[in-house]
């Protein structure tokens, strides 16, 4: 450990005078000699001014250079106390508090307890605040565990600076961190009151086949989460199945001279190859994307162009084919209501 300063039960104000007092030139007529830098022969001897001449400046511009002595787990953490109230919100109203013990974080003996969080948590944080280097080059742990505990400790203990820096590198858009996967996401943005994170990856779990998802999975996202995400798409894989049972309603477009045909057409492709696609056991496909096949197909076998437009405009209207949209927009709603969201929008701080 570096050498410190020990913990002093002075407030910064007797500090600042005993510092101006030390610092003061010799009282009386004695003359004192200083050296101009740069100059080789020393200044005219001038009279210093008494003390009682001095005015003290604000306690802004004095170094506050004591440490303080953290138990973080089994480990002792001696960090700067001025900066560890300054840029950590929950210790500077610690520290107004008086002490039961005034020995407390004095020294390695009587260290401050530092409870609700790990060494390795610690060590993270106090490498983004104290470190001289950056935490993408530091520690042990992955890299993306290492944001995820800022993001925990920038919201338990108030410290904006630490989860800005882990938010904007999270959420970069197109920067793909190994290990951040929508499980993980939608976690932390449960976890951690992240409304902007929840949306996206909720619904892409929703459209995973259950296989995708592991036990640990399971375990992050928690049971209350889970339970909401299975009754969603058991309501979606119900809606599939009676979708896929009943073909769209035809419709017949007008100076169609072979309506019967058409209508055989369409109810013998919906059957044979629609119904199949959007109730495959692996591979399910929405409505949305039955819209989109046929969209994109620009037509369909058995079926003249007149029907198919005119049956595409019908679909088009049809509830059914925004019913999948709808029961996970009704989930999310629940979602985002059932969890207390802080909509602070925390500022970066100018020292990171």
């Amino acid at each position: 450990m570096a050498n410190t300063t020990p913990f002093s039960s002075h407030t910064p104000g007797q500090e600042s005078q005993a510092l101006s007092q030390s610092q003061s030139l010799p009282a009386g007529n004695s003359p004192t000699t200083a050296m101009h830098l740069g100059a080789s022969q020393p200044l005219q001897s001038q009279t210093a001014p008494a003390p009682s001449q001095y005015t003290a400046s604000s306690n802004h511009y004095y170094v506050d250079t004591r440490y303080i002595y953290l138990l973080v787990e089994k480990k002792i953490f001696c960090v700067p106390l001025a900066l560890l109230c300054s840029r950590v919100g929950a210790f500077a109203i610690i520290m107004d508090f008086p002490a039961d013990d005034k020995r407390e974080g004095s020294t390695p003996d009587y260290p401050l307890v530092v409870p609700g969080v790990t060494s390795s948590e610690f060590g993270v944080l106090a490498d983004l605040l104290f470190g001289k280097g950056k935490i993408e080059e530091l520690g042990d742990l992955p890299l993306v565990d290492r944001y995820v505990i800022l993001l925990k400790l920038g919201r338990m203990w108030d410290i904006p600076s630490a989860f800005q820096y882990a938010f904007l590198r999270l959420g970069q858009p197109g920067h793909e961190l190994p290990g951040w996967t929508p499980v993980y996401q939608l976690h932390c943005a449960i976890a951690y009151s992240i409304p902007s994170w929840i949306d996206g990856p909720f619904r892409m779990i929703v459209g995973w086949p259950y296989a995708v998802l592991t036990e640990a999975d399971a375990v992050l996202l928690g049971a209350s989460l889970i339970h909401r995400i299975a009754s969603v798409k058991f309501r979606i894989q119900a809606h599939r199945l009676a979708f896929a049972y009943t073909p769209p309603r035809f419709a017949s477009g007008v100076g169609c001279r072979t309506v019967q045909s058409c209508t055989d057409g369409w109810i013998y492709a919906w059957h044979s190859a629609l119904a199949l696609r959007i109730n495959h056991p692996y591979h399910s496909m929405s409505s949305a994307a039955v819209m989109a096949l046929l969209e994109g197909k620009g037509g369909c076998p058995g079926v003249c162009a007149l029907c198919f437009g005119a049956t595409m405009e019908a679909m088009r209207a049809d509830e059914a084919f925004n019913l999948e949209n709808f029961l996970v927009d009704q989930a999310l709603q629940q979602l985002h209501s059932s969890i207390v969201i802080d909509e602070a929008s925390p500022a970066l701080d100018p020292l990171l």
